[in-house]
């Protein structure tokens, strides 16, 4: 969970969760190459005042990679391109992505955060918590104890994971929404804002309301 030795870091995805992480590197006085993006559009553009320097597929970008020169963040919305850039970038690199952790979030010593996970300030991380790649948790998130989410995850502002639930794979969760004790929500369920999910859910499910219920 802990960042690696001091190289430059580079931003995959122009995404609020992107900008973020910038934010977080900055107060832990990281240097920030720039961004990549995979919106060709964005290339050469500056984002509050880092350079958008172009996609992965650029010879000199993916040329850092395979030199090993910088450490990454991926910063993407769609669950799936998380994993797939972080197969694609740890093959060139042989190193995984950083997680990133606001510093005004807490996360108990006790628990798990795999590689390439974002943790929004004021989240807050409960003892014997696992966390697998590349999730991203908002602003103000709370996963209590021995909560288990998988792989690319999305957790919106205020999002609440009670003790012992489990998440499967590619789980979005809105802003605000209740996840409850022990809950087992499957692989890809979207879960409304403001939702409160008080039992067991198949996967593909999309739930909204209190209590949730599927649409």
């Amino acid at each position: 969970m802990t960042d690696s030795i001091e190289l430059p870091i580079l931003i995959v995805g122009t995404t609020a969760a992107g900008r973020a992480a910038v934010g977080a590197l900055q107060l832990k006085n990281r240097f920030i190459y720039g961004y990549l993006s995979l919106d060709a559009n964005e290339h050469r553009a500056e984002i509050d005042d880092l350079p958008v320097l172009g996609g992965t597929a650029n010879p000199e970008l993916r040329a850092i990679f395979t030199d090993g020169k910088a450490d990454y963040v991926i910063a993407v919305l769609k669950a799936a391109s998380r994993l797939n850039l972080m197969r694609e970038l740890l093959d060139l690199s042989k190193k995984l992505p950083l997680t990133v952790v606001h510093p005004a979030a807490w996360v108990d010593d006790s628990a798990d955060l795999a590689a390439g996970c974002l943790v929004g300030a004021g989240s807050l991380i409960g003892a014997g918590v696992r966390i697998e790649a590349c999730c991203q948790l908002g602003l103000g998130v709370s996963v209590d104890t021995e909560a288990v989410l998988a792989s690319a995850c999305t957790l919106g502002a205020g999002a609440v994971v009670g003790s012992g639930a489990q998440l499967g794979n590619h789980v979005s969760v809105g802003a605000g929404a209740i996840i409850g004790s022990n809950v087992r929500v499957g692989d890809g369920c979207v879960i409304a804002p403001g939702a409160v999910v008080l039992r067991d859910c198949d996967a593909g499910t999309q739930l909204v309301g209190n209590p949730a219920q599927p649409l």
